[in-house]
């Protein structure tokens, strides 16, 4: 009775996990103010045609004059945002994964990673908010 109640218990914790949709942010150094300006390091792999406009949307929206480069030795500012977004499938594609680094000049700021629920019914939402979102988490907001 007791390794059947272990069991449930695995099984439907496994199942939660993988019904939620989660998106998490890690401040690796405190920053005292918000950057003026952003450059976003253009990811020529990412063919999220959303992705780019969300992220520069993202940072206009707080107040962060976003700049696109081709390459970090092309940004004009200390701060450099680097991005990483995957499509998934079920039925149709869904953005299941976003990964987030800013960084001042050479130093890893902050992190912020979001992931689609692989059995969530909300995995299909609208890119631009989930990017809005992990964008919030990265720069701090709760």
């Amino acid at each position: 009775m007791r390794i059947l109640c272990m069991t449930l218990f695995a099984a439907s914790t496994a199942l939660i996990a993988g019904c939620a949709n989660v998106t998490s942010g890690h401040r690796v150094v405190h920053m005292k103010e918000k950057p003026a300006q952003i450059c976003i390091v253009k990811n020529p792999k990412v063919r999220i045609s959303a992705a780019l406009p969300a992220l520069k949307s993202a940072l206009s929206r707080r107040g962060i004059r976003p700049i696109v480069a081709a390459n970090p030795a092309k940004c004009p500012c200390d701060y450099r945002l680097n991005y990483t977004m995957r499509r998934s499938w079920s039925y149709t594609t869904y953005l299941g994964s976003i990964d987030l680094s800013l960084y001042k000049k050479r130093t890893l700021i902050s992190r912020a990673k979001y992931r689609a629920g692989k059995l969530t019914l909300t995995k299909w939402g609208r890119t631009a908010e989930r990017i809005d979102k992990a964008v919030g988490k990265l720069l701090g907001e709760s």
